[in-house]
């Protein structure tokens, strides 16, 4: 081997030698750096922090948040530890959630609700006895939360329970008893236990129970799956109030007889916008491409803009050639108002990128060179900015080239999210220059992540 092959074999070695320890250092100093605000900062610093440790799901500072929850002070930073272990599924503050629920009256509400948070997320059943026993004891403060969560994590005697709980005297006015025989409602349709569902068959059809009682009684049902509800649903369709045809097009989202779905297929022309609203839901849930007819003629001739862009929403995630080329005829029709156009880009878009990406990047080019077209410029440029593909680099090029600052932003937002070569140079040459303001701030930070 000759002088020069053997230095520069090793000096490449002693590169990415200085290199490997470079970046152990920066990690290094990244993760004393959280060590520190954990021990010493401040408590926005503290929940900053532990917002961030759940955006990224870093478990590794679990240790030194579980020293630090059980010696602060601040309702704040323990409600923030127990949402982040609640996301986590960590059962390590179980034992102080149930603590908390045995006699949870004396301490700070926040606190509470995130306990409730806590064992709900993590099904932990330990804490059942403790909710119970707020349900039956004479405070009133905590009874909604822990109607709740004998919804999401109760046992079969928990729903016999709470029938007895809605059947029985209920302390308060009339208008908090109506709130809370409607929590009991929605918390039964939640357990779905098979053995309420003749007490919520015989409450939604009560003509003389209030309505909204009614109504989430006959969604409760749905959730049950059960088939002997059909008829009753669908009879509860021919109701006058609208919350209860509602709620009746809702439930029956949950089954595919021929008579639950032409009953859906009529809650489009319902005269109520939310009936029509709870069919193009229940299109959706049940991927019924059977009624894109219904779809497409919600979305071009509803009179409520809701209702519009709701179906436009369920067509793109219906996956079908029928539905997606109608939203394409849509974008690509400059007759057709922007605000359409755009919404028909964001579900196809987000739904079938390859599918839409050429006619948003000839319509994008187009709005480039034309000011009267800065608004779909701008919103086409936000929908990018937040898909991750290659193949938005040229477009985002001519979106960074502009002079116009929130168009060259919105470039500067694609490239953030794609981090394209090309564009590597233009953007150390903006985090330089100190004369852009904001722009050189916001480049020089994405640069930093690097």
């Amino acid at each position: 081997m000759t002088d020069r092959a053997f230095f520069g074999r090793h000096a490449a070695a002693l590169a990415f030698f200085f290199l490997a320890c470079a970046l152990t250092g920066a990690e290094s100093s990244e993760r004393d750096k959280r060590l520190n605000v954990i021990q010493y900062g401040l408590e926005s610093e503290v929940t900053e922090l532990v917002s961030t440790l759940q955006t990224e799901n870093d478990d590794s500072y679990d240790g030194e948040l579980t020293k630090l929850f059980q010696t602060t002070r601040s309702s704040a930073v323990r409600s923030s530890i127990l949402s982040l272990f609640a996301k986590q599924k960590k059962d390590t503050l179980g034992d102080y959630a149930v603590t908390v629920l045995d006699d949870p009256y004396d301490i700070d509400k926040s606190t509470v609700s995130a306990v409730f948070g806590y064992v709900t997320e993590l099904r932990l059943t330990a804490s059942l006895p403790a909710i119970r026993a707020i349900l039956q004891g004479d405070n009133a403060e905590y009874r909604d939360s822990a109607i709740s969560a004998l919804g999401k994590i109760g046992e079969s005697e928990d729903a016999q329970f709470l029938v007895g709980y809605f059947d029985g005297d209920i302390a308060g006015d009339e208008k908090t008893r109506l709130i809370i025989r409607q929590n009991v409602m929605t918390a039964l349709g939640e357990l779905k236990a098979v053995e309420t569902f003749d007490k919520l068959m015989a409450v939604a059809q009560d003509e003389e129970e209030n309505s909204v009682i009614r109504a989430t009684a006959a969604v409760a049902i749905g959730k049950m799956k059960n088939g002997e509800a059909v008829p009753v649903l669908v009879k509860l369709f021919g109701s006058s109030d609208p919350a209860i045809r509602a709620a009746s097009i809702t439930a029956l989202a949950n089954f595919t007889d021929t008579e639950a779905v032409s009953t859906i297929v009529e809650g489009f022309k319902d005269s109520y916008y939310k009936v029509r609203l709870e069919s193009i839901k229940a299109a959706q849930t049940m991927k019924a491409s059977d009624m894109i007819g219904s779809l497409t003629y919600r979305a071009e001739h509803d009179p409520v803009k809701a209702v519009q862009l709701a179906a436009y929403e369920t067509l793109g995630t219906l996956h079908t050639g029928k539905a997606d080329e109608w939203l394409k005829d849509v974008f690509v029709n400059e007759k057709k108002s922007d605000e359409l156009r755009v919404k028909a880009s964001s579900v196809l878009l987000k739904e079938n990128f390859d599918f839409i990406y050429p006619d948003v990047e000839r319509v994008a080019d187009s709005a480039l060179k034309d000011d009267k077209k800065k608004w779909l410029r701008y919103e086409l440029g936000k929908q990018l900015a937040s898909i991750e593909s290659q193949k938005t680099e040229k477009l985002a090029e001519s979106y960074f080239s502009q002079k116009d600052v929130q168009t060259k932003s919105l470039g500067l937002d694609m490239f953030a999210k794609n981090r394209y070569a090309s564009m590597k140079s233009q953007i150390q040459e903006l985090a330089a220059d100190e004369k852009q303001g904001a722009l050189q701030r916001r480049a020089k930070a994405i640069l930093d992540k690097d």
